[in-house]
Order: C-alpha cells, then structure tokens, then sequence
C-alpha cells in the first residue's frame, strides 16, 4: 500500500512504447501515460497523493503484451 509515491520497476526486453493506465475499482480511467521504455531495467515514480483511497488496476501495454497489477492507496 502507497499513500504517496509509487515506485514502479520492470524489465523491457526492447526499447519501446509503454502505454500506462490505471483504473479505479469501478473501471474509470484515473492515469493514462505513454512512457517510453529503454531495453534492461526501467524504473519510474508516479505521485498517488491526490488519489482517492481504494484499491486500482494499473496496466502496462507493449505493442505484445498487457500486464496487470494491484495498486492499494491508503
């Protein structure tokens, strides 16, 4: 659970676009960023202060591939 930055961390096996969303429990759209992501080990930090507290989906869209995590802002 995050009530203020979130610290994101993946590893891209190409540079490429990364297309990041997040959607609150009822699905509306919250954050919709284009990233662009180096090929090795990515690291960024997003600012949850002015978020709502719930819990959200946050996705992460390559041109091949969609991953999905669970964001708890207290």
């Amino acid at each position: 659970p995050t009530s203020d930055l979130l610290n994101i961390s993946f590893d891209s096996n190409a540079n490429q676009d990364v297309l990041v969303t997040m959607l609150d429990a009822t699905g509306r759209l919250v954050i919709n960023e284009n990233r662009n992501a180096d090929e090795g080990a990515i690291r960024f930090v997003m600012s949850v202060k002015e978020m709502a507290a719930g819990i959200y989906t946050m996705q992460f869209r390559t041109s091949d591939s969609v991953q999905s995590i669970r964001v708890v802002v207290e």
